[in-house]
């Protein structure tokens, strides 16, 4: 019993002792939770204080603390012992066993006259599939392919996250820059108001013109203030999109993206080679493939080798009892109800819904291309159009005051000009941010957006 017991201890210290297991009490404690798979603070990721960042350390920020990426590397790694997994078919399995047995022999109903025996055993037992016409061979090719998509899927979320974050930048811009046009026009209507205040001390104002400049600056008022909000929403939004649960007191830097040739189809040619929701359906054609294959191998037998071996004796000394057993075998299923054959129509199937899965991403990737184009040439017209509106607006407001300040225009006039200089600003300030909208959702569409190669993503070792 004393063996026994120190046998149980022996294997119970190489269970606990194993970098696996302690691997896995360690995330099961939660103690150490990584930033990804926790909300972490804005201080934790190089956010506090009042730091000025650009698009890019944001984006950088964004892919290492996002949970949809963090989501997509698990996804990886999990893909990738998927194909070790299946790899192990080809590795014998071994098995042992201990065990000790008692028993007591009664030899009579009328007096205790009765016999204990034991008996110890052990055994080994050794299996390995020889051949089975490529059934493992394409179930691995299979995994690998699934491993491939979980790859390009996990580029897919970083391109997601980068979008978001870009969208939610450039709108924070936009509100800024909104907020600045507000304040101007603050600025500009309080400085109308005081000049009519004098000109009516003085005697040569008119009332109605003082209470339209009261009423034109507290309405300029309300609109700063709308505006000062909306820069809140957007960091928010921003924040957001990076991954964070809490304020930030961080500005961003202005930047813009880069331009691209706004034609379809050649746009088409870049989405082909590197957007990753597309290579994602790609390889999981492949995968498919590789189904029918191995759904057609099952029709096939499978050859394996056995060999175990036994011993047994009354106590763990010498002489045992041992045997040896060896067998070589070969499995064949000869009627299945149908199962086999259905097995390959599935398989057949998946396979041509996942081509037509590539078909409708494809038509649907090009369609949303062509938009993205010309709604980016409309937004670069537009700019070009806004910044010479603004710029004979601000010409034309610039008269048209001088005139009010000799008596030659109403005060009607004055407001109306300065209405349409401020306008032809924002519509400046909204046409340029299209258009780095725009920009931002053909660099999504193509999959050109800057990767962060994640360090605990599992190399593949057997490609």
């Amino acid at each position: 019993m004393k063996f026994i017991r120190y046998f149980s201890v022996m294997i119970l210290v190489f269970l606990t002792g194993c970098a696996t297991v302690e691997e896995a009490r360690r995330v099961q404690s939660g103690d150490e939770v990584p930033i990804g798979e926790r909300t972490p603070t804005a201080a934790e990721v190089g956010l506090s204080g009042d730091k000025s960042v650009t698009l890019s350390e944001l984006e950088e920020i964004a892919l290492r603390v996002n949970p949809s990426v963090r989501q997509a590397v698990n996804a990886v790694n999990m893909s990738y012992l998927a194909v070790k997994m299946a790899k192990a078919d080809f590795l014998p399995a071994i098995g042992a066993e201990f065990g000790h047995s008692r028993s007591t022999a009664n030899r009579s109903r009328h007096n205790y006259d009765y016999d204990t025996y034991g008996t110890w055993s052990g055994a080994v037992g050794f299996e390995m599939m020889i051949y089975d016409f490529g059934k493992t061979d394409a179930s691995v090719k299979a995994a690998l392919e699934d491993y491939k998509a979980t790859l390009q899927a996990l580029r897919n979320a970083q391109n997601q996250v980068v979008y978001a974050v870009r969208t939610a930048y450039f709108h924070l811009h936009r509100a800024i820059e909104l907020d600045k046009v507000a304040k101007e026009t603050v600025a500009q209507y309080k400085q109308h108001m005081e000049h009519v205040q004098i000109k009516n001390e003085v005697g040569s104002g008119i009332p109605f013109d003082l209470t339209k400049a009261q009423v034109d600056y507290n309405n300029a008022i309300l609109r700063e203030n709308a505006a000062a909000n909306s820069i809140q929403i957007a960091k928010t939004s921003l924040i957001h999109a990076i991954g964070l649960a809490e304020e930030a007191s961080f500005s961003v830097k202005s930047v813009k993206l880069k331009e691209y040739e706004l034609d379809a189809t050649t746009l088409m040619a870049m989405a082909r080679q590197s957007e990753p929701g597309l290579a994602s359906l790609i390889a999981a054609e492949q995968a498919a493939k590789l189904r029918v294959d191995k759904a057609i191998n099952d029709l096939y037998p499978t050859f394996s080798l056995d060999l175990s071996g036994i011993v047994t004796g009354k106590s763990l000394s010498f002489p045992f009892l041992w045997n040896v057993t060896g067998a070589a075998g070969v499995s064949q299923t000869i009627f299945a109800g149908g199962r086999l054959e259905n097995a390959i129509k599935l398989a057949t199937l998946e396979l041509k819904n996942a081509r037509g899965a590539i078909a409708s991403y494809e038509q649907s990737l090009y369609m949303r291309l062509r938009a993205a184009s010309l709604n980016a040439k409309l937004a670069k017209k537009q700019l070009e159009v806004a910044t010479q509106i603004e710029k004979q607006a601000s010409e034309y407001f610039g008269i048209v005051s001088e005139q009010y300040n000799v008596g030659k225009a109403s005060s009607l006039e004055r407001t109306d000009a300065q209405v349409a200089w401020m306008g032809a600003k924002a519509s400046t300030v909204a046409a340029t941010y299209d258009y780095q909208d725009a920009l931002a959702v053909i660099a999504q569409l193509t999959g050109d957006f800057p990767e962060y190669h994640a360090e605990d993503v599992t190399k593949p070792d057997f490609e």
